[in-house]
C-alpha cells in the first residue's frame, strides 16, 4: 500500500487526518451549523464519533476507496477543515465531500482545496468523473463547486433523510475531458 499523499496549494496543506486532530474536531463541531448543513456530521459530536470517523477513513483508505484529507494553513498544523474523495473504482468515479471551520469561511480556502482534490483525482487517481452534492439549504457549497469548474447535473428531490426531515440535494460534476480542456 502506498503512503497517504500530501497536497500543497498556495495557502494550504492537505494531509492525513490523525488522532491528534480529534480535540480540534470536537471544538469545531460544538457549533450545530455543521450538522445542519451537512449530511454525515452528527450533533452533538462526541469523542467516540471522532474516533469512529478516524478509524473509518483509515480503513477505507487502505481499501483504496477513500481519501479524506485534513485541511491546514501552511505554517500552522491546526486542523481547519476536511475534504474527501470517495472512490468508486468500478466506474472510475469520485465523490467530493467537505467542511471548513466557520472562522475560515469566505476566504477562498475551500475553493483552493477543492481544485487541488479535483487535480489529484484526475491526474493521480486517473478518475473519469468527479461529482459532489450539497443540501439545498447550503448554497455556498454549490458556489464552491461552480468556482472549481463543476457544472450542475441534477436536482435530487427528498434524496436524504436527517431525523424526520427529507432534504433535497443539488448534484454537480466535472468530467476529466472538461478538466483537461480547461487546464
Amino acid at each position: 500500500m502506498h503512503p497517504f499523499p500530501e497536497l500543497n496549494t498556495e495557502h494550504l496543506i492537505l494531509n492525513k487526518f490523525g488522532s491528534s486532530d480529534i480535540p480540534e474536531l470536537l471544538a469545531i463541531f460544538k457549533d450545530p451549523v455543521y450538522a445542519q448543513r451537512t449530511l454525515n456530521i452528527p450533533y452533538p459530536y462526541t469523542e467516540a464519533d471522532g474516533i469512529a470517523w478516524s478509524r473509518h477513513i483509515h480503513e477505507q483508505f487502505l481499501l483504496g476507496n477513500h481519501y479524506s484529507f485534513a485541511i491546514r494553513q501552511k505554517g500552522d498544523p491546526k486542523l481547519i477543515g476536511s475534504i474527501a474523495l470517495m472512490i468508486n473504482q468500478r466506474f472510475d468515479r469520485g465523490e467530493l465531500g467537505y467542511w471548513l471551520a466557520k472562522e475560515y469561511w469566505n476566504k477562498g480556502y475551500m475553493t483552493e482545496a477543492t481544485k487541488a482534490i479535483i487535480q489529484f483525482g484526475f491526474e493521480i487517481l486517473q478518475l473519469n468523473k468527479i461529482l459532489a452534492t450539497h443540501l439545498t439549504i447550503n448554497p455556498a457549497s454549490g458556489a464552491v463547486m461552480l468556482k472549481c469548474g463543476m457544472v450542475w447535473e441534477a436536482e435530487l428531490k427528498q434524496h436524504t433523510k436527517k431525523g424526520t426531515v427529507y432534504h433535497d440535494h443539488i448534484q454537480y460534476r466535472i468530467l476529466k475531458s472538461d478538466y483537461l480542456k480547461n487546464s
